[in-house]
């Protein structure tokens, strides 16, 4: 005969063991307000946890266009003057040039490229190698690309100038990160064992002569 201590309690083969921990607690005294702040501690660092990881990913409701992921390459002298800006006298402009992407190589396009922000969905398109300038004098520059900004990008590229018969070569790492739910890019350079942060190579040429 069953006494009504050893009845098996209400919900006990769903709960577990939860009522033999509360029997436990009391038979040992253990103080309750104690455990009462380790639970409410255990949930608000879960809680902030959980916070800090989904604000940085997107809203579910909302359709990001990512922008498509891109190269620069900008010639400068010793002094800085952009060497790719026609306003520089003796500038680099419309001499060969070429870049080797994927075993495939692309000459430099000389003719003016007006690259401007796109503002509708669209899927990147490899362009080549141009000649640009996006915002300003300073930002005459080759450009490479398009490469997809939404997802990861570990490129090897190889710039040459026939004139001087020189190479150069690099490699490219883009990242999509998100930071308060809005997107960001991670981009780097890896020219000669360095880092450069950003997606913009910058080599130093004496003027052409």
């Amino acid at each position: 005969m069953q006494t009504d201590s050893q009845k098996p309690r209400s919900g006990a083969n769903e709960g577990g063991n939860l009522w033999q921990v509360f029997d436990d607690i009391i038979s040992k005294n253990i103080d309750m307000k104690k455990i009462v702040y380790l639970l409410s501690a255990i949930t608000m660092l879960m809680t902030m946890a959980a916070c800090s990881k989904d604000d940085d990913m997107p809203d579910d409701d909302v359709i990001w266009d990512i922008a498509p992921a891109s190269v620069h390459i900008q010639i400068v002298d010793e002094e800085g003057n952009n060497l790719l800006n026609p306003k520089v006298e003796v500038n680099w402009i419309d001499e060969p040039m070429w870049i080797e992407y994927r075993d495939n190589i692309f000459e430099v396009e000389w003719a003016r490229q007006e690259l401007t922000p796109q503002t509708r969905a669209y899927l990147p398109h490899f362009y080549g190698a141009q000649w640009s300038g996006i915002w300003s004098d300073k930002d005459y520059s080759i450009y490479i690309g398009e490469f997809d900004g939404a997802s990861s990008q570990d490129l090897k590229l190889t710039f040459g100038i026939t004139a001087i018969n020189t190479v150069y070569e690099f490699e490219f790492s883009h990242r999509l990160v998100w930071k308060k739910e809005q997107p960001h890019f991670d981009d780097h350079i890896t020219y000669n064992g360095k880092k450069i942060e950003g997606n913009t190579l910058t080599l130093v040429l004496p003027k052409r002569q």
